[in-house]
């Protein structure tokens, strides 16, 4: 879910206008409010779990990427590490998402430095946005710890081969038809290759 998000708040044109607000409100408050009280047995209940369920509708419906072209390849590479190894959706994506933001980051600082301050609660520092777009990627993986998820390949037990980083890059650049992937940077499959290397 919270990757549903973060991709559609990484689109290339996006302006931080009505939809970005909502996207920032939306990543805070899952996992600085709604995570912590589902987590915890004592205070788990109905109410908070149905606005999960209303927080997981809107991630997938696409309704919050209206005016954007929202990012596409974090998908693509989780597909294709699933196809693979039979891997749940969420722990795939956990897996590659640090190497996969890490790679991209560098073509649109100010986004995600961004997200950074406003969802992870990063302290701005307009001197070094750079270092603080990269704390926000930090402060997002280590969520995904906490919940538990794999974040490379080997807390999920797996060791890709050579063969089978080459077969997945081919199966993920292809799948549109172009010859690569991704909209803030455009993935072809040597890049994947290296993306999939850096989540090992």
């Amino acid at each position: 879910m919270m990757t549903h998000y973060t991709d559609s708040y990484l689109a290339p044109n996006a302006h931080f206008g009505l939809y970005s607000n909502l996207l920032e409100s939306i990543m805070h408050y899952i996992h600085a409010d709604l995570a912590p009280i589902i987590l915890d047995p004592e205070r788990d209940n109905l109410v908070d779990r149905t606005e999960l369920m209303v927080a997981t509708s809107l991630a997938c419906d696409a309704s919050l990427n209206l005016g954007h072209d929202g990012e596409n390849a974090s998908h693509q590479l989780a597909h294709a590490v699933g196809a693979i190894y039979d891997t749940t959706h969420g722990s795939a994506l956990s897996i590659i998402y640090r190497a996969w933001l890490e790679y991209i980051c560098e073509n649109n600082i100010p986004r995600f430095a961004r997200m950074a301050e406003k969802v992870w609660g990063v302290e701005p520092d307009p001197t070094n946005e750079r270092a603080v777009a990269y704390e926000g990627i930090n402060r997002l993986i280590n969520w995904f710890v906490s919940l538990g998820l794999p974040v490379k390949f080997s807390d999920a037990g797996l060791s890709p081969t050579d063969e089978e980083i080459e077969f997945m890059a081919e199966q993920a650049a292809r799948v549109f038809g172009t010859g690569y992937i991704g909209k803030i940077r455009k993935l072809y499959k040597d890049d994947i290759v290296q993306i999939y290397k850096n989540s090992l």
